[in-house]
């Protein structure tokens, strides 16, 4: 089975309410429901989009409804490695490595009913189907699907439509010996209805195209436009307290589980914090994996901060651990971290997002997440190169 890891998974609709009644403000003295929605007007007179360590940036892409931030976050930063190396912006299409991914999993589905077709991925599985696949330049003359199942609702039709026939044949296998030549023709049935089912969305995938004059695989592609792609990368999760007394009898759940397939760590938040720092000097983004709590974000400026919005006095969050093992965590997002805004000591005042929502989202399709926000729901930092990370020693 493909490495998936727990790093995105697909973004959700806002909880925030849209009006709030009259009695349920009592614990919110002498504030209206507009200000409890909005972020701060004292906050908003604070708020620039200065920063202190940028890299050029490429355009802004757009997910649409399909659970790709993992791709979109990652080819963004592959596409700045290329505009670094070339000094040409090449959009790169998401569509054809998700297509990819499906061709994927749908194996994996008719390996086991546990390995159920799915939309999320992280950074690691995107690097490995640029590995194994190459690329292709984003232009509807080499090639587009015949459905654009980023949109709604198809992308969630296809995967459904995937899984109910791996579940046909998992039905219809159940009494036989996975060995047997009757369990392995039934699979392969299965298989071919599966890729007829994406081709019905994707149409043929390229395996040639013309490009400037040159025809190409896209493994070809990929490897001039991008050279050797070979990242070494480190995953780094952040240090959490274990929970302890009463609360440890409640649950079974423990730190998440580093990954095994790739370098990783578990570290302070101050050593994540260098680490980010450290590789945007170095003109490498830096893809960050966080707690997508729509509570806290503001879509019309980008603003993601606690202190942003008017809460209750005494309010904090539960703790990481806490929120996983009793269900209060938002669901995971990734982006690709462009930008560092740094005080006068170095540390890190607020990142600039490279979303994937397009460019009507946010500030023009970058957010903005304050020191706050990040200490709370961080979920993961993932580095191409560990050693372009790593701090330098000070004399």
């Amino acid at each position: 089975m493909r490495p998936i890891g727990i790093i995105l998974i697909f973004f959700g609709t806002s909880l925030v309410a849209h009006a709030f009644p009259k009695h349920c403000l009592s614990s919110f003295k002498k504030l209206s429901p507009g200000e409890l929605r909005y972020v701060a007007q004292e906050f908003l007179q604070k708020h620039n989009t200065r920063y202190s360590v940028e890299i050029p940036s490429t355009p802004v892409s757009d997910q649409c409804n399909y659970g790709s931030c993992w791709l979109h976050a990652r080819l963004a930063h592959v596409e700045e490695g290329i505009k670094n190396k070339t000094g040409k912006t090449l959009r790169i299409n998401r569509t054809f490595l998700i297509a990819q991914s499906l061709l994927d999993r749908i194996d994996d589905a008719l390996e086991s009913p546990h390995s159920p077709i799915f939309q999320g991925g992280n950074a690691n599985y995107a690097d490995e189907l640029v590995r194994r696949y190459g690329f292709i330049p984003e232009d509807p003359e080499i090639w587009k699907p015949r459905v654009n199942f980023e949109k709604a609702p198809h992308g969630s039709r296809l995967t459904y439509f995937l899984n109910a026939r791996a579940a046909q044949f998992h039905e219809a296998a159940k009494n036989l010996t996975p060995e047997s030549r009757a369990y392995l023709d039934l699979q392969d049935e299965a298989r071919r209805d599966m890729r007829n089912i994406l081709k019905a969305y994707t149409g043929p995938l390229p395996r040639k195209f013309e490009f400037d004059g040159k025809s190409y695989t896209p493994k070809q592609f990929s490897k001039e436009i991008a050279g050797n792609y070979s990242p070494k990368p480190l995953w780094v999760y952040p240090e959490v307290d274990l929970l302890e007394g009463n609360l440890k009898r409640e649950t079974t759940i423990g730190p998440v589980p580093l990954p095994k397939k790739v370098s990783s760590s578990r570290e302070s938040l101050d050593k994540i914090e260098k680490r980010i720092i450290q590789s945007l000097q170095n003109g490498q983004s830096v893809t960050l994996s966080y707690e997508n709590n729509t509570l806290f974000v503001d879509r019309e400026t980008g603003i993601m901060s606690l202190s942003a919005f008017h809460t209750p006095e005494g309010f904090s969050p539960p703790s990481r651990l806490y929120r996983d093992a009793f269900q209060l965590a938002s669901g995971f997002h990734a982006v690709d971290v462009v930008g560092v805004d740094l005080d006068a000591d170095g540390k890190i005042i607020k990142l600039k997002l490279k979303n994937s929502w397009g460019k009507d989202a946010g500030d023009e399709g970058y957010y903005h997440m304050y020191r706050d926000y990040f200490e709370h729901f961080m979920g993961s930092i993932y580095l191409s190169d560990s050693e372009s990370s790593r701090p330098t020693p000070r004399p």
